[in-house]
């Protein structure tokens, strides 16, 4: 029964890690779509397009597409 709370509690914590990063992903992201809003737009239609992602990539790709935002002039 311990363990059990262990685990969730380790579950938890990471599950509060991930929200707390993806937050910050989120308000960074936007920030720069604000000061590059062609950038954001051409990124917008490339990721709308239906595809199959997995939530292992998902922060790769976040991650990927904020860079590009920050920097529109580097080619990825």
């Amino acid at each position: 029964m311990n363990l059990q709370k262990i685990e969730s509690d380790s579950m938890i914590k990471h599950a509060e890690l991930l929200h707390t990063e993806m937050k910050q992903q989120i308000k960074r992201f936007s920030e720069a779509s604000k000061e590059h809003p062609k950038e954001y737009k051409k990124m917008y239609e490339e990721i709308k397009r239906p595809k199959e992602v997995s939530r292992q990539q998902l922060p790769m790709i976040v991650k990927v597409n904020l860079n590009r935002l920050k920097n529109p002039q580097q080619k990825s």
